[in-house]
């Protein structure tokens, strides 16, 4: 049989099913998870972690577009266990996976087309699809199992038999058997007209199928189940986000899902995200829950004609920073192409240009492009496209700590989320609306409108700061790594309302455990930073 037989079957499935049905099919995936398999010439294997992540990535983008059910049609063993995984995650989404392993189900509608590992079933499927692909030539006699002992005889693809009961013994399958053919169907007996008929009945049979799975209704989700696993994955997919000012979309689609249940979703032109808690009435004080998905970045200004980039700031900056950073630009096509900030070398400055500041017409991005044809034409890149840092969010369980890009304020977003899911199907006296805004970074720009669209009676601002413990006298810390959120007096544009502040710190006082210390003068850092910054 032809490499590619896992594909070819599926696909040519897909095409009668195409003609039968109205759902919507995902373009086949031409690789799976083969490593028993790995050692016969040909096989591509992809590590079943990859696996997972990259089908987790397609599940995810259609989920976001509304795909509550998926059907997954499959044409090898080693993908079953990634599909159960996925199919477990998204049941916690509120969606249905259903797994077709077609050759499994051949066998339930008739016992005659049951098969094994390359026998006749398979090769049968494949004489049904085009004749031409299998060698009969190369059919041999008898299945030769390779024992592993005069008393550990070779079963199946991993069991051996000892003293009557079958055991697991993990082995490549070149070790069990030399042509990868395991089962009671010789390939011999496979004929044409078996696979056409199986193929048939197989593809009729899956679309019936999946009339019946429109029918079934999906369970009502009170929100995702916020463990440690989720909220951390939560904060990846955030913080991963690309989008700096008045390019927020992905983030937006990052933070949609783990919406999801929580009550209606809204947004406004400005890409301003509104959760609104299915159990408000209208009738009570709105508190809104405050943060913004924007990041620092930059915009490509002028494309020069030695093919580097000219960027302008979008968001604070301190010029010095700025050179020597991973970023990724993204192109006409919507492809993010990996450059470096980079300014005029010391080896070819002067002692005046040495000691001057560094000005933003001296950094520019290098994306490897020679020539402005080459930046233009080639990498797809255009004036206005945005600049990002390239960073990946990274956590430690041994010190517990996350790395990542977008903290401020992507950990606010997640905050908000993290809030609402908490208190999801809480009777509380009043309404709650979460707001992610844009444009923060180029003056709160999103805030103002969302402040005035939701008209709150009492705002919470989960906004990113600054720590200061590595750089200030001890005693001028506000704030510090592992000593829990600061709560503001003051800062340059707003003033907290006094009572407000005097309420929160009540709270924290009547919640404080002590034992573990505490060097501010209010004596509850372990839950906030008392500061007046």
């Amino acid at each position: 049989m032809p490499l590619g037989t896992d594909t070819l079957i599926p696909e040519h499935l897909l095409e009668k099913i195409e003609k039968k049905s109205d759902v919507l099919i995902a373009p086949t995936i031409p690789y799976g998870s083969c490593q028993c398999l790995a050692p016969y010439p040909g096989t591509i294997d992809i590590d079943g972690e990859v696996l997972y992540q990259f089908c987790r990535q397609i599940f995810l983008s259609l989920y976001r577009h509304g795909a509550r059910k998926f059907v997954f049609l499959n044409g090898h063993g080693g993908n079953i266990k990634m599909i159960e995984r996925l199919g477990l995650e998204f049941e916690d989404k509120g969606c249905l996976v259903a797994m077709l392993n077609w050759w499994l189900m051949a066998w339930d509608m008739n016992p005659a087309w049951k098969g094994g590992h390359g026998g006749g079933e398979e090769t049968a499927a494949i004489l049904g699809i085009d004749p031409s692909l299998v060698d009969k030539s190369e059919i041999g006699g008898e299945l030769q199992f390779k024992h592993l002992s005069d008393n550990l005889k070779t079963t199946g693809f991993r069991s051996v038999e000892f003293k009557g009961v079958n055991v697991d013994i993990i082995r490549n399958t070149p070790h069990v058997t030399d042509s990868g053919w395991i089962g009671p169907d010789h390939p011999s007996t496979a004929t044409e007209e078996w696979g056409k008929e199986m193929l048939e009945t197989t593809a009729n049979y899956i679309v019936d199928f999946m009339e019946e799975f429109k029918k079934v209704k999906t369970f009502i989700k009170r929100g995702v189940r916020m463990d440690k696993k989720t909220t951390l994955e939560m904060i990846a997919a955030i913080s991963n986000a690309n989008g700096t000012s008045g390019f927020e979309d992905e983030v937006v689609a990052a933070i949609r899902p783990y919406a999801e249940g929580l009550g209606e979703i809204t947004e406004d032109r400005m890409r301003n995200l509104y959760i609104r808690r299915k159990e408000n009435n209208g009738k009570r004080p709105v508190v809104q829950l405050d943060a913004h998905s924007d990041e620092v970045g930059f915009m490509v200004q002028a494309i020069c004609p030695n093919g580097t980039l000219r960027i302008i700031q979008i968001g604070g900056w301190v010029n010095h920073n700025i050179p020597a950073h991973k970023v990724l630009v993204r192109n006409r096509f919507g492809e993010y192409i990996p450059g470096l900030t980079a300014s005029k070398p010391p080896h070819f400055m002067t002692e005046q240009e040495r000691k001057a500041p560094l000005d933003m017409k001296d950094i520019t991005v290098d994306v490897g492009a020679v020539s402005k044809e080459e930046a233009v034409e080639k990498f797809g890149i255009r004036i206005g496209e945005p600049v990002v840092p390239d960073v990946t969010f990274t956590y430690s369980e041994t010190t517990d700590l996350m790395v990542g890009k977008s903290f401020d304020c992507r950990l606010g977003c997640a905050a908000i989320l993290k809030t609402m899911h908490t208190l999801a199907g809480q009777d509380l006296n009043v309404d709650i609306v979460g707001a992610c805004a844009a444009q923060e970074e180029v003056g709160v720009r999103g805030a103002t409108v969302t402040a005035q669209v939701i008209k709150p009676d009492i705002a919470i601002v989960f906004e990113g700061c600054p720590a200061d413990d590595t750089c200030v006298e001890q005693y001028m810390v506000q704030t510090a790594i592992k000593r829990g959120p600061m709560l503001r007096h003051i800062d340059s544009r707003m003033i907290t309302n006094p009572r407000y502040q005097r309420y929160a710190l009540d709270l924290a006082e009547k919640a404080w455990h002590p034992g573990s210390g505490c060097s501010s003068q209010c004596g509850f850092n372990q839950w906030c930073s008392y500061t007046s910054d």
